[in-house]
């Protein structure tokens, strides 16, 4: 199960563990890899719901060929795709995500600069080659998009 927490954000390496309002101008990524952990479920400061997991992407290869270099990436979502996404998902599940890259640059407490890829999800899903889904509609909420939720959060 995710985890759920409300309580304040912590830092970690000068981070804050509440996602910055993100660029609307990134450009659209799609990737297919396998989550790197769960899911976890916060709330911003207004009480939207957004959800962190790692995400680890391998490009595909022919036969005979090199193996290609596995990327990772950090995946936030927010509203009630963060809320699916935290009930459906699993550590280990592969699955497909279409969104806005973005890259994150920050200096750690050691004084390293530091930059994370990643992508602001504006749909996530099981990839159906490895995983079986049971889909159930959901009542459509007043923050029908992303946009609705990222101005409700920032």
């Amino acid at each position: 199960m995710a985890t759920k927490t409300t309580d304040a954000p912590s830092t970690a390496g000068g981070r804050t563990a509440e996602p910055a309002s993100p660029a609307r101008t990134g450009p659209s990524v799609a990737k297919v890899g396998n989550l790197t952990r769960d899911p976890e479920l916060r709330f911003s400061a207004t009480g939207t719901a957004f959800t962190r997991f790692g995400l680890a992407y391998r490009p595909w290869t022919r036969k005979g060929e090199p193996e290609a270099e596995t990327t990772f990436y950090e995946v936030v979502s927010f509203g009630s795709l963060a809320e699916h996404v935290a009930e459906s998902l699993r550590k280990g599940q592969r699955v497909v995500v279409v969104g806005r890259g973005e890259i994150d640059a920050w200096t750690d407490a050691e004084g390293t600069e530091r930059t994370t890829k990643k992508i602001v999800a504006e749909a996530v899903g099981p990839d159906l080659r490895f995983e079986t889904a049971t889909v159930s509609t959901t009542r459509r909420s007043a923050a029908g998009s992303i946009d609705d939720a990222l101005d409700e959060a920032f």
